[in-house]
């Protein structure tokens, strides 16, 4: 009999984790929108500051998804061919003889989700700012800017002239997101801030496709919803496709997590899978 004990006990040992796993397993996806209009993709890590949308903070906002859904910069790199995809601007970057001034002409039809008007002031103000606030020092662009530019200008009704302090042929690169790239500022908006360090943009306002609609208190998920105006977007400009209504970015965890999720229907995309998750 004590045996008998000792065996059910070891199989229930045994047992707790796989029962504690399934239990623990999210059920049905976090948001109560139609499942053919929401696009979901894998978050890569939990946040550890949710609602903080004021992306060009040093700390205390999470960029990844983030900034491709909802921030536009000068230019994109195609990873896999090379070529340059034109974002705000619509020139390549060109330079003088001896590389101490870059200039670039912006986009005419581009609005703000809140239907503002893109201007090249947004670009220069966006440039300023980052300089003058250290607590704007996201991916280094304060530290960057003002060791390599000594001002910026308007030149033209949509041309802007960078002035450098010193030779630099790759100052474009700034600009030009593999990852991550110096986000345009919605002037109107930040011009009105009157603590940059504090600010969270509870409300952003956005070039790019998405908003942000709800978010997970714990960092788990955000649920974007696609902007009334896709057309005035780069993305709606350069597709001429508005993309899902919805987006969803969620983090389940393990690559075994993710592979579960997504054979559930629960998940469309994700990163980093491992060989076992992959097969």
């Amino acid at each position: 009999m004590a045996r008998k004990l000792v065996f059910i006990l070891s199989l229930v040992l045994l047992t707790l984790p796989t029962f504690l796993s399934i239990a623990q397993e999210p059920q049905g996806l976090p948001v109560d929108v139609p499942r053919e209009d929401l696009f979901v993709l894998d978050q890569i890590y939990r946040y550890g500051v949710s609602g903080n949308y004021n992306i060009w903070l040093t700390s205390g906002s999470e960029t990844p998804h983030r900034h491709a859904l909802m921030h536009e910069t000068l230019w994109y790199r195609d990873q896999e061919t090379g070529e340059r995809i034109y974002g705000v601007a619509i020139s390549d970057p060109v330079y003088n003889d001896d590389f101490t001034t870059m200039t670039v002409e912006l986009r005419d039809n581009l609005k703000w989700s809140d239907g503002v008007d893109f201007t090249p002031d947004d670009l220069i103000f966006t440039v300023e700012t980052l300089m003058a606030q250290p607590e704007l020092g996201q991916s280094g662009w304060h530290t960057v800017l003002n060791q390599f530019v000594e001002s910026i200008e308007q030149v033209g009704d949509w041309t802007v002239q960078f002035n450098l302090l010193e030779a630099n042929p790759r100052f474009h690169s700034l600009f030009e997101t593999r990852w991550n790239g110096v986000y345009m500022m919605p002037k109107h908006i930040y011009e009105n801030v009157e603590d940059y360090g504090s600010f969270t943009f509870p409300e952003p306002v956005v070039l790019g496709n998405y908003v942000p609609i709800q978010a997970d208190p714990n960092g788990f998920w955000e649920l974007f919803e696609r902007r009334a105006d896709p057309e005035n977007s780069v993305a709606g400009i350069i597709t001429g496709n508005v993309g899902p209504k919805y987006v969803l970015t969620i983090f389940y965890g393990d690559s075994a997590r993710k592979a579960i999720a997504m054979s559930r229907g629960e998940l469309d995309v994700y990163f980093d899978a491992d060989i076992e998750a992959f097969e």
